[in-house]
This record gives C-alpha cells, sequence and structure tokens, in this order.
C-alpha cells in the first residue's frame, strides 16, 4: 500500500474545510477525495455547498451517484481503499467533508466474520420493491425490518426512513443482521493524519446564518430544476432546506413567510453543526481509546483556518513534512 499517510479534513458545516483544502493544493500535490454526502449527487449543487468549479482530475468521489441509488458507507470505505492503492507515489490522498460517518469509516470496519446471517424470504423481497415512497411505505419497510431485525428496528423508527432502508440493503445485499455488525478499529492506511477545523458554536452560526442568506436565491433556482426524482432523493435522505426551499417554491409566500422558511433553514443547519460536534467528540474519544499513542491516527484539532494554515506552513518547511507527512511540494 502507499506508503505517505492519508490526510482526513473534518469538521461541521461552514468551518472552513473547502477552503483550507484549497489552501492546502496550492503548496502541495494533492488528490483530493469527497466525504461529503450532499456532494456525491449530480444534482445536488447549491444548497450543499459544493465548489462551483471542480477539476475532476484531481477531485473525486464527487457527483457519485444519480436519483436511484445511495452511497453506503461500506462502499465509500471500499472505493478509498481501491483509489489509494492506484495514488502515483508523488501524490497524497486528502478526504475533506462533514458526513463523519463516511470518514469514520475510514477509521473503522464492520466485522463481518462474527456477524450473524440471516435470509431473507423471496415474498419480502417482491414485498421490498413495491412499497410506497410515501409515509405508509414508511411504516411497512420498518415492520419488515421488526420481522428480520427486532433489535435493529427497535432503536429506528418508522420515520427514520434512510436508515431503515440502509438496513433492509444490508440484510438483502450481504444476508446479515444489521445489529450483529461490530465495528472494529481498522483505518485504510498505515498512518492516518486527521485534522478537525472545530470553530466555536457562535462563529458556526454567523457563518451559517450568512451563508443561508447569501445563497437562498440560486438554491431556489437550483430546487425549481429538479424533477420528482429527485426531489424525493433530497427529502429521504433529509438534505436540510430543500423540502423548505419546495414549498417556498410551490407557494406565493409573504415575505414574512419567505422570511420564516429560510430562519427554519438555519435553525436546522445550526443543529446539525451541533450534532456534527458531538459526533467528533465521540469519534475523537473512540479514537483515543484505540490507539492512545497516536500510532496509526495522528489527531490535530484547531479551531480556525488562520491556526490550521500556521500549521500547514510551520510543517511544510521540514523536510520530513514534504516526504512523508503530506507529499510532495510543488
Amino acid at each position: 500500500m502507499h506508503d505517505k499517510p492519508i490526510v482526513i479534513i473534518a469538521g461541521p458545516t461552514a468551518s472552513g474545510k473547502s477552503f483550507f483544502v484549497e489552501e492546502l493544493a496550492k503548496k502541495f500535490k494533492l488528490k483530493i477525495l469527497n466525504a461529503d454526502t450532499g456532494q456525491m449527487y449530480s444534482f445536488t449543487n447549491v444548497g450543499v455547498a459544493k465548489p462551483a468549479e471542480i477539476d475532476l482530475q484531481d477531485n473525486f468521489f464527487f457527483d457519485l451517484a444519480d436519483e436511484k441509488r445511495s452511497i453506503t458507507s461500506v462502499e465509500y470505505r471500499r472505493k478509498a481503499i481501491d483509489f489509494f492503492r492506484s495514488l502515483p507515489s508523488d501524490y497524497s490522498a486528502v478526504f475533506v467533508g462533514g458526513s463523519f460517518f463516511y470518514l469514520k469509516h475510514l477509521l473503522f470496519s464492520l466485522d463481518v466474520k462474527n456477524a450473524q446471517p440471516v435470509q431473507i424470504s423471496i415474498e419480502d423481497l417482491n414485498a421490498l420493491e413495491k412499497f410506497s415512497p410515501e409515509a405508509d411505505g414508511d411504516i411497512a419497510r420498518h415492520e419488515l425490518l421488526n420481522k428480520y431485525d427486532c433489535a435493529r428496528a427497535s432503536v429506528l423508527g418508522a420515520s427514520d426512513s434512510y436508515r431503515v432502508k440502509r438496513a433492509l440493503q444490508i440484510i438483502k445485499d450481504s444476508g446479515l443482521l444489521p445489529s450483529s455488525l461490530k465495528e472494529v478499529f481498522d483505518p485504510v492506511g498505515k498512518k492516518i493524519i486527521l485534522i478537525c477545523i472545530n470553530p466555536p458554536i457562535d462563529i458556526l452560526t454567523d457563518r451559517i446564518n450568512r451563508r443561508c442568506d447569501e445563497m437562498i436565491e440560486a438554491w431556489k433556482k437550483e430546487v425549481a430544476n429538479f424533477n420528482k426524482e429527485e426531489l424525493n432523493v433530497v427529502k429521504q435522505k433529509k438534505f436540510i432546506g430543500y423540502g423548505e426551499i419546495f414549498d417556498l417554491n410551490s407557494s406565493l409566500p409573504s415575505v414574512a413567510a419567505a422570511e420564516e422558511l429560510v430562519l427554519k433553514i438555519k435553525i436546522k443547519t445550526r443543529a446539525y453543526a451541533k450534532r456534527q460536534k458531538k459526533f467528533w467528540n465521540k469519534l475523537r474519544r473512540e479514537l483515543q481509546s484505540e490507539d492512545p499513542c497516536q500510532n496509526n491516527v495522528e489527531i490535530i484539532e484547531v479551531q480556525n483556518i488562520d491556526q490550521a494554515l500556521k500549521m500547514v506552513d510551520n510543517l511544510a518547511t521540514k523536510a520530513d513534512f514534504d516526504e512523508k507527512k503530506i507529499g510532495i511540494k510543488k
């Protein structure tokens, strides 16, 4: 496998991850891999803050999926390993995104050897294909999951359609009970440098508010061009703001009503940022428990972009950084 460490740049929404990796790419020879769920879809751009201009020769895992399929964390991990194995020796791989579930599975894998097998019946497979995408279908899918894996169903509500579908997909594809799949520490590379840009919540709140205000008009135009399948995807995956924007486009709201919808988007985005922070804290504790001396995963946490850039500038003056840490300088 490639000798250079893999770099992971994580952080909550609006923390400045994309800007940081752009600055990093000016200094080093990088291949940048997206780790943001929303940016993996070809039809989502504005609302998921996808970079406007993407050079697909140096940026990967964008526009991976269309409206007919999802990218599971297992598939994402497999793609990452395959990519890293084929990476030219003078480049380094940098994963960047706020979908911590994907990022976590660059560090942990599922223990399939000790998982409990299960076989779904032909009748239930056929029924699964016919379930409605509406609320009654969500209930039916949850009941089916409860039939095969009551432990997993007990921690998921019927309204959590995305995770219920994912659990059923695991049963269908692997023949294993989702509840019996345990995570084990298993980094995709020999050495990982995990950089988390984690600003205080008040700074994130201000950035989120300003970003929503700045992109609302372009966001409305994006959603107006969605077809029915694309709209169903963003709703089922609960991509923040898309449902509200659709409602806004579908009516003639007053100025006050429109402002209220935008406020709801801001509130949901801020709540999401808080959940990302909690996920990061949990992931950091798990890594510190599994790798207390940071032999496999080196954790670097900063509160702002200036600290992150200063860290890179300081490291860039050292020869070992160019050859071992991040890659050959341009």
